[in-house]
Protein backbone atom coordinates (compact mmCIF):
# COMPACT_ATOMS: atom_id res chain seq x y z
CA UNK A 1 0.00 0.00 0.00
CA UNK A 2 0.93 3.27 -1.05
CA UNK A 3 2.30 5.73 1.66
CA UNK A 4 -0.77 8.24 2.64
CA UNK A 5 -3.33 5.66 1.14
CA UNK A 6 -6.38 5.21 3.49
CA UNK A 7 -9.01 3.23 2.66
CA UNK A 8 -12.46 1.79 4.36
CA UNK A 9 -13.92 -1.98 3.77
CA UNK A 10 -17.52 -1.31 4.81
CA UNK A 11 -20.87 -3.94 4.22
CA UNK A 12 -23.36 -2.61 2.03
CA UNK A 13 -26.62 -1.41 3.69
CA UNK A 14 -28.90 -4.18 4.31
CA UNK A 15 -32.26 -4.81 3.55
CA UNK A 16 -31.64 -2.32 0.36
CA UNK A 17 -31.86 -3.25 -3.26
CA UNK A 18 -31.17 0.26 -4.67
CA UNK A 19 -28.11 2.45 -4.95
CA UNK A 20 -27.57 4.83 -2.51
CA UNK A 21 -28.85 7.85 -4.44
CA UNK A 22 -31.58 8.18 -7.25
CA UNK A 23 -32.90 10.56 -9.41
CA UNK A 24 -36.51 9.54 -10.87
CA UNK A 25 -37.60 11.13 -13.98
CA UNK A 26 -40.66 10.65 -15.57
CA UNK A 27 -42.38 11.92 -18.53
CA UNK A 28 -44.14 10.54 -21.80
CA UNK A 29 -41.68 11.71 -24.33
CA UNK A 30 -38.43 9.55 -24.44
CA UNK A 31 -36.62 12.42 -26.19
CA UNK A 32 -37.10 14.71 -23.49
CA UNK A 33 -36.35 11.93 -20.37
CA UNK A 34 -33.35 11.70 -22.42
CA UNK A 35 -32.32 15.06 -22.96
CA UNK A 36 -32.91 16.17 -19.09
CA UNK A 37 -31.44 12.77 -17.82
CA UNK A 38 -28.07 14.25 -19.60
CA UNK A 39 -28.50 17.82 -17.92
CA UNK A 40 -29.31 16.16 -14.07
CA UNK A 41 -26.44 13.75 -14.97
CA UNK A 42 -24.02 16.69 -15.39
CA UNK A 43 -25.27 18.86 -12.73
CA UNK A 44 -24.66 15.77 -10.30
CA UNK A 45 -21.07 15.59 -11.24
CA UNK A 46 -20.36 18.79 -9.92
CA UNK A 47 -21.34 18.10 -6.33
CA UNK A 48 -18.09 16.90 -4.41
CA UNK A 49 -20.56 14.37 -2.11
CA UNK A 50 -21.38 12.41 -4.79
CA UNK A 51 -19.42 9.53 -7.10
CA UNK A 52 -20.30 7.12 -9.48
CA UNK A 53 -22.36 9.71 -11.00
CA UNK A 54 -24.34 7.52 -14.34
CA UNK A 55 -27.46 8.12 -16.06
CA UNK A 56 -29.25 4.36 -16.97
CA UNK A 57 -30.51 5.98 -19.92
CA UNK A 58 -29.06 4.54 -22.68
CA UNK A 59 -28.42 5.94 -26.30
CA UNK A 60 -30.28 3.91 -28.92
CA UNK A 61 -29.90 1.53 -31.68
CA UNK A 62 -30.63 3.03 -35.17
CA UNK A 63 -33.74 1.74 -36.97
CA UNK A 64 -35.90 2.31 -39.73
CA UNK A 65 -39.22 4.14 -38.82
CA UNK A 66 -42.06 3.21 -41.23
CA UNK A 67 -44.60 5.92 -40.55
CA UNK A 68 -48.21 4.91 -42.17
CA UNK A 69 -50.86 7.38 -44.29
CA UNK A 70 -53.72 6.47 -42.93
CA UNK A 71 -55.54 8.29 -45.53
CA UNK A 72 -53.90 5.95 -48.25
CA UNK A 73 -54.59 3.02 -46.22
CA UNK A 74 -58.42 3.35 -46.16
CA UNK A 75 -58.46 4.24 -49.89
CA UNK A 76 -56.92 0.96 -50.56
CA UNK A 77 -59.17 -0.78 -48.13
CA UNK A 78 -55.60 -1.78 -45.70
CA UNK A 79 -55.41 -1.56 -41.94
CA UNK A 80 -52.02 -0.76 -40.46
CA UNK A 81 -51.58 -3.70 -38.52
CA UNK A 82 -52.08 -6.33 -41.82
CA UNK A 83 -49.67 -4.06 -43.68
CA UNK A 84 -47.38 -4.39 -40.65
CA UNK A 85 -47.96 -8.33 -40.34
CA UNK A 86 -46.82 -8.51 -43.88
CA UNK A 87 -43.56 -6.47 -43.38
CA UNK A 88 -42.73 -8.91 -40.48
CA UNK A 89 -43.80 -11.88 -42.27
CA UNK A 90 -41.36 -10.95 -45.26
CA UNK A 91 -38.43 -9.64 -43.51
CA UNK A 92 -38.09 -12.32 -40.63
CA UNK A 93 -39.92 -14.91 -42.40
CA UNK A 94 -42.61 -17.76 -42.01
CA UNK A 95 -42.22 -21.31 -41.10
CA UNK A 96 -45.17 -23.15 -43.14
CA UNK A 97 -42.63 -26.36 -43.28
CA UNK A 98 -41.55 -28.35 -40.33
CA UNK A 99 -39.19 -31.64 -40.73
CA UNK A 100 -38.81 -33.83 -37.74
CA UNK A 101 -36.78 -37.36 -38.27
CA UNK A 102 -35.02 -39.31 -35.53
CA UNK A 103 -31.93 -37.34 -34.72
CA UNK A 104 -33.34 -34.22 -35.64
CA UNK A 105 -35.65 -31.24 -36.43
CA UNK A 106 -35.59 -29.43 -39.66
CA UNK A 107 -37.07 -26.13 -40.15
CA UNK A 108 -38.08 -24.67 -43.64
CA UNK A 109 -38.34 -20.41 -43.24
CA UNK A 110 -39.20 -18.28 -46.21
CA UNK A 111 -38.12 -14.79 -46.63
CA UNK A 112 -37.81 -12.19 -49.02
CA UNK A 113 -34.23 -12.30 -50.25
CA UNK A 114 -31.43 -10.28 -48.72
CA UNK A 115 -30.48 -8.76 -51.69
CA UNK A 116 -34.22 -6.89 -51.37
CA UNK A 117 -33.35 -5.22 -47.87
CA UNK A 118 -29.73 -3.77 -48.61
CA UNK A 119 -31.47 0.09 -49.10
CA UNK A 120 -34.34 2.08 -47.59
CA UNK A 121 -35.29 2.25 -51.70
CA UNK A 122 -35.32 -1.30 -51.83
CA UNK A 123 -37.91 -1.81 -48.65
CA UNK A 124 -40.15 1.06 -49.82
CA UNK A 125 -40.51 -1.24 -52.77
CA UNK A 126 -41.75 -4.01 -50.83
CA UNK A 127 -45.33 -5.52 -52.20
CA UNK A 128 -48.14 -5.27 -49.46
CA UNK A 129 -51.33 -6.55 -51.47
CA UNK A 130 -49.76 -9.84 -52.67
CA UNK A 131 -52.57 -11.36 -55.20
CA UNK A 132 -54.27 -8.78 -56.13
CA UNK A 133 -53.88 -7.22 -60.05
CA UNK A 134 -52.15 -4.21 -59.35
CA UNK A 135 -48.92 -4.20 -56.88
CA UNK A 136 -49.20 -1.75 -54.03
CA UNK A 137 -45.63 -1.24 -53.21
CA UNK A 138 -45.33 0.60 -49.22
CA UNK A 139 -44.03 3.74 -50.45
CA UNK A 140 -47.79 4.02 -51.37
CA UNK A 141 -49.24 3.62 -47.93
CA UNK A 142 -46.19 4.89 -45.51
CA UNK A 143 -42.43 6.64 -45.13
CA UNK A 144 -39.49 5.03 -44.38
CA UNK A 145 -37.59 7.19 -42.71
CA UNK A 146 -34.48 6.58 -40.42
CA UNK A 147 -34.18 7.17 -36.65
CA UNK A 148 -32.75 5.72 -33.38
CA UNK A 149 -34.83 3.83 -31.17
CA UNK A 150 -34.87 3.49 -27.68
CA UNK A 151 -32.66 0.99 -25.94
CA UNK A 152 -35.07 0.53 -23.31
CA UNK A 153 -38.26 2.00 -21.56
CA UNK A 154 -38.11 1.81 -18.10
CA UNK A 155 -41.89 2.36 -16.17
CA UNK A 156 -42.51 2.99 -12.69
CA UNK A 157 -45.85 3.87 -11.27
CA UNK A 158 -47.22 2.88 -14.82
CA UNK A 159 -45.11 6.48 -16.23
CA UNK A 160 -41.81 6.10 -18.40
CA UNK A 161 -38.89 6.90 -16.44
CA UNK A 162 -35.44 7.16 -16.62
CA UNK A 163 -32.90 6.99 -13.85
CA UNK A 164 -29.98 8.79 -12.65
CA UNK A 165 -27.99 6.73 -10.12
CA UNK A 166 -24.85 8.02 -7.48
CA UNK A 167 -22.83 6.83 -4.47
CA UNK A 168 -21.75 8.82 -1.46
CA UNK A 169 -17.98 10.10 -2.12
CA UNK A 170 -17.95 11.09 1.96
CA UNK A 171 -20.67 12.76 4.48
CA UNK A 172 -23.99 11.15 5.28
CA UNK A 173 -27.22 10.15 3.32
CA UNK A 174 -29.33 13.21 4.43
CA UNK A 175 -26.53 15.43 3.35
CA UNK A 176 -26.15 14.72 -0.26
CA UNK A 177 -29.69 14.21 -0.47
CA UNK A 178 -30.00 18.13 0.10
CA UNK A 179 -27.32 18.62 -1.75
CA UNK A 180 -29.11 17.25 -4.69
CA UNK A 181 -31.81 19.21 -3.78
CA UNK A 182 -30.09 22.38 -4.07
CA UNK A 183 -28.38 21.29 -7.17
CA UNK A 184 -31.72 20.81 -9.22
CA UNK A 185 -33.46 23.23 -7.99
CA UNK A 186 -32.07 25.51 -10.97
CA UNK A 187 -33.15 23.09 -13.84
CA UNK A 188 -35.76 23.73 -15.21
CA UNK A 189 -37.36 20.22 -16.57
CA UNK A 190 -39.22 20.34 -20.04
CA UNK A 191 -43.32 20.10 -19.94
CA UNK A 192 -44.38 17.00 -18.77
CA UNK A 193 -41.41 16.49 -17.00
CA UNK A 194 -41.45 15.59 -13.33
CA UNK A 195 -38.47 13.96 -11.04
CA UNK A 196 -38.35 13.18 -7.19
CA UNK A 197 -35.27 11.48 -5.57
CA UNK A 198 -35.61 7.94 -4.75
CA UNK A 199 -33.00 4.86 -3.66
CA UNK A 200 -31.83 3.77 -0.42
CA UNK A 201 -32.95 7.09 1.16
CA UNK A 202 -36.69 6.56 0.06
CA UNK A 203 -36.69 3.08 0.67
CA UNK A 204 -35.70 3.45 4.11
CA UNK A 205 -38.04 5.87 4.78
CA UNK A 206 -40.83 3.73 3.89
CA UNK A 207 -39.37 0.55 5.53
CA UNK A 208 -38.98 2.94 8.74
CA UNK A 209 -42.81 4.58 8.67
CA UNK A 210 -43.88 0.30 7.73
CA UNK A 211 -42.19 -0.66 11.02
CA UNK A 212 -43.61 2.32 13.18
CA UNK A 213 -47.13 1.27 11.98
CA UNK A 214 -45.96 -2.52 12.99
CA UNK A 215 -44.99 -1.13 16.65
CA UNK A 216 -48.39 0.64 16.93
CA UNK A 217 -50.07 -2.14 16.14
CA UNK A 218 -48.22 -4.65 17.90
CA UNK A 219 -48.38 -1.99 21.39
CA UNK A 220 -52.41 -2.13 20.88
CA UNK A 221 -52.48 -5.92 20.47
CA UNK A 222 -50.53 -6.48 23.86
CA UNK A 223 -52.51 -3.64 25.56
CA UNK A 224 -55.94 -5.74 24.39
CA UNK A 225 -54.85 -9.17 25.29
CA UNK A 226 -53.86 -7.60 28.89
CA UNK A 227 -57.17 -6.00 29.30
CA UNK A 228 -59.32 -9.01 28.40
CA UNK A 229 -57.01 -10.98 30.61
CA UNK A 230 -56.51 -8.57 34.07
CA UNK A 231 -60.33 -7.29 33.22
CA UNK A 232 -59.26 -3.94 33.47
CA UNK A 233 -58.57 -0.97 31.22
CA UNK A 234 -55.98 1.15 33.42
CA UNK A 235 -53.84 -1.30 34.43
CA UNK A 236 -52.59 -2.81 31.11
CA UNK A 237 -51.68 0.90 30.81
CA UNK A 238 -49.55 0.93 33.91
CA UNK A 239 -47.84 -2.16 32.38
CA UNK A 240 -47.19 -0.83 29.15
CA UNK A 241 -45.18 2.07 31.36
CA UNK A 242 -42.10 -0.56 30.75
CA UNK A 243 -41.92 -0.40 26.60
CA UNK A 244 -40.65 3.29 26.97
CA UNK A 245 -38.27 2.53 30.13
CA UNK A 246 -37.13 -0.31 27.25
CA UNK A 247 -36.41 2.28 24.63
CA UNK A 248 -34.40 4.26 26.78
CA UNK A 249 -31.93 1.21 27.05
CA UNK A 250 -32.43 1.25 23.17
CA UNK A 251 -31.06 4.69 23.38
CA UNK A 252 -27.98 4.72 25.13
CA UNK A 253 -27.34 1.16 23.36
CA UNK A 254 -27.40 3.14 19.81
CA UNK A 255 -24.95 5.97 21.49
CA UNK A 256 -22.56 4.28 23.03
CA UNK A 257 -21.52 1.57 19.65
CA UNK A 258 -22.29 4.51 17.41
CA UNK A 259 -25.47 3.03 15.68
CA UNK A 260 -28.27 4.40 14.21
CA UNK A 261 -32.38 3.42 14.08
CA UNK A 262 -33.07 1.38 10.98
CA UNK A 263 -34.57 -1.56 9.95
CA UNK A 264 -32.83 -4.52 12.01
CA UNK A 265 -33.43 -1.85 14.93
CA UNK A 266 -36.90 -1.63 14.25
CA UNK A 267 -37.30 -5.14 14.30
CA UNK A 268 -35.42 -5.53 17.64
CA UNK A 269 -38.05 -3.08 18.94
CA UNK A 270 -40.84 -5.19 17.79
CA UNK A 271 -39.78 -7.86 19.68
CA UNK A 272 -39.23 -5.92 22.17
CA UNK A 273 -42.73 -4.66 22.77
CA UNK A 274 -43.61 -8.43 23.64
CA UNK A 275 -41.15 -9.44 25.70
CA UNK A 276 -40.20 -6.47 28.02
CA UNK A 277 -43.99 -5.92 29.49
CA UNK A 278 -43.31 -9.66 31.20
CA UNK A 279 -41.94 -8.12 34.37
CA UNK A 280 -44.59 -5.86 34.75
CA UNK A 281 -46.71 -8.75 34.51
CA UNK A 282 -45.54 -10.87 36.95
CA UNK A 283 -45.29 -7.80 39.02
CA UNK A 284 -48.87 -7.28 38.71
CA UNK A 285 -50.44 -10.50 38.79
CA UNK A 286 -48.96 -10.55 42.13
CA UNK A 287 -49.82 -7.71 43.70
CA UNK A 288 -53.21 -8.26 42.51
CA UNK A 289 -53.13 -11.75 44.38
CA UNK A 290 -51.56 -9.87 47.28
CA UNK A 291 -54.44 -7.07 47.38
CA UNK A 292 -57.21 -9.39 47.04
CA UNK A 293 -55.55 -10.60 50.51
CA UNK A 294 -56.14 -7.61 52.26
CA UNK A 295 -53.20 -6.11 52.21
CA UNK A 296 -53.03 -2.25 52.05
CA UNK A 297 -51.65 -1.01 48.64
CA UNK A 298 -47.81 -0.15 49.84
CA UNK A 299 -47.78 -2.91 51.32
CA UNK A 300 -48.73 -4.94 48.74
CA UNK A 301 -46.31 -3.27 46.34
CA UNK A 302 -43.75 -3.89 47.98
CA UNK A 303 -43.92 -7.57 49.15
CA UNK A 304 -44.82 -8.09 45.22
CA UNK A 305 -41.31 -6.43 44.56
CA UNK A 306 -39.55 -8.88 47.26
CA UNK A 307 -41.64 -11.92 46.14
CA UNK A 308 -41.16 -11.46 42.22
CA UNK A 309 -37.48 -9.93 42.27
CA UNK A 310 -35.34 -13.03 41.81
CA UNK A 311 -37.56 -14.49 39.24
CA UNK A 312 -37.79 -11.46 37.34
CA UNK A 313 -33.66 -11.29 37.76
CA UNK A 314 -33.69 -14.96 36.83
CA UNK A 315 -35.78 -14.72 33.54
CA UNK A 316 -34.41 -11.27 31.99
CA UNK A 317 -30.38 -12.51 33.05
CA UNK A 318 -31.08 -15.91 31.31
CA UNK A 319 -32.42 -14.32 28.29
CA UNK A 320 -29.69 -11.43 27.93
CA UNK A 321 -26.82 -14.45 28.41
CA UNK A 322 -28.62 -16.44 25.83
CA UNK A 323 -28.03 -13.43 23.42
CA UNK A 324 -24.94 -12.36 24.12
CA UNK A 325 -22.60 -14.61 22.04
CA UNK A 326 -24.58 -12.74 19.40
CA UNK A 327 -23.67 -9.64 19.69
CA UNK A 328 -20.20 -10.67 19.40
CA UNK A 329 -20.59 -10.23 15.54
CA UNK A 330 -19.04 -13.37 14.36
CA UNK A 331 -20.03 -15.72 11.66
CA UNK A 332 -21.59 -15.30 8.44
CA UNK A 333 -25.07 -12.72 9.03
CA UNK A 334 -23.93 -11.57 12.01
CA UNK A 335 -24.23 -7.66 10.67
CA UNK A 336 -28.17 -9.22 11.09
CA UNK A 337 -27.78 -10.75 14.09
CA UNK A 338 -25.77 -8.09 15.90
CA UNK A 339 -28.20 -5.04 15.76
CA UNK A 340 -31.25 -6.92 17.04
CA UNK A 341 -29.48 -8.77 20.10
CA UNK A 342 -27.83 -5.52 20.71
CA UNK A 343 -31.21 -3.78 21.04
CA UNK A 344 -33.09 -6.76 22.69
CA UNK A 345 -30.51 -6.98 25.33
CA UNK A 346 -30.30 -2.96 26.37
CA UNK A 347 -33.91 -2.89 26.40
CA UNK A 348 -34.47 -5.78 28.95
CA UNK A 349 -31.88 -4.67 30.82
CA UNK A 350 -32.79 -0.96 31.59
CA UNK A 351 -36.46 -2.43 31.87
CA UNK A 352 -35.84 -4.79 34.45
CA UNK A 353 -34.47 -2.35 36.70
CA UNK A 354 -36.93 0.43 35.99
CA UNK A 355 -39.86 -1.57 36.33
CA UNK A 356 -39.19 -2.76 39.54
CA UNK A 357 -39.51 0.91 40.25
CA UNK A 358 -41.30 2.97 38.04
CA UNK A 359 -44.49 0.55 38.05
CA UNK A 360 -45.14 0.32 41.71
CA UNK A 361 -44.72 3.77 41.59
CA UNK A 362 -47.17 4.04 38.78
CA UNK A 363 -49.76 1.77 40.87
CA UNK A 364 -49.30 3.66 43.90
CA UNK A 365 -50.54 7.10 42.10
CA UNK A 366 -53.53 5.31 40.45
CA UNK A 367 -54.75 3.40 43.41
CA UNK A 368 -58.14 4.19 43.96
CA UNK A 369 -58.19 3.22 48.04
CA UNK A 370 -54.85 4.87 48.54
CA UNK A 371 -56.60 6.96 51.91
CA UNK A 372 -57.59 3.19 53.09
CA UNK A 373 -53.90 2.38 52.91
CA UNK A 374 -52.68 5.63 55.19
CA UNK A 375 -55.34 4.64 57.49
CA UNK A 376 -54.00 1.47 57.99
CA UNK A 377 -50.41 2.19 57.79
Amino acid sequence: MEPGLVFTIEPPPLFSLKPPLTIEIQGERLADLQRFASQVEAKLRTLPQLREVQSLQQAGKPELQVIFNREALSRHGLSAREVAERIRSKLQGDTPVRFRTAQKRLVVRVRVSRLQLDSVDKLASLVINPGQTTPLPLSAVATLREGVGPAEIRHISQRRTALVNAGLSGGDLKGAREAIVRALDGLQPPPGITYRLGGQGLEMQRSLRSLALALVLAVFLVYLVMASQFESVVEPFVILFSVPLAGIGVVWALWATGGGLDVLTGLGLLVLVGIAVNNAIVLTNTYNRLRRGGLPVTEALLEAGTVRLRPILMTTLTTVLGLLPLTLGTGAGAEIRQPIALTLIAGLLTSMVLTLVVVPCAYRLLARDGKEDTAET
